[in-house]
């Protein structure tokens, strides 16, 4: 969970970044971000397609080394779902969807979803 966060704080923080200069909107084109380092395998990354200055896109995911992405592997998913009640595809979307419905502004990808992380 510490990863997925990480993972969407850093594209929210390179957000702003992406405005374009006196135009107050988003600069168009592909953007991702990635984690440093695989935990448990795998190894997650986010990636936002914006068009006339708006967020349109949001793909977030995980892939392990060999390029496999983690809301493909259903034995994983299974497994996932008997533990937490909730499995990758499932919340990839959710926080995907929040993003994409929030423009990156008061995005909390915490809040809402399927499950709530311990710590919070």
């Amino acid at each position: 969970m510490k990863r997925i966060l990480a993972v969407l704080l850093s594209l929210l923080l390179i957000v702003p970044a992406l405005t374009a200069c006196g135009g107050g909107g988003l600069q168009d084109g592909y953007y991702t971000a990635q984690a440093a380092e695989f935990s448990h395998g795998w190894k997650e990354y986010i990636t936002i397609m914006v068009k006339g200055g708006s967020i349109v896109s949001v793909e977030y995911n995980a892939e392990n080394a060999s390029g496999f992405i983690k809301s493909w592997d259903t034995a994983y998913m299974q497994s996932m779902l008997e533990v937490t009640g909730t499995y990758p595809n499932q919340y990839t979307r959710f926080y995907a969807g929040q993003l994409l419905e929030k423009q990156g502004g008061a995005f909390r990808p915490w809040a809402r979803c399927c499950w709530q992380p311990a710590w919070q």
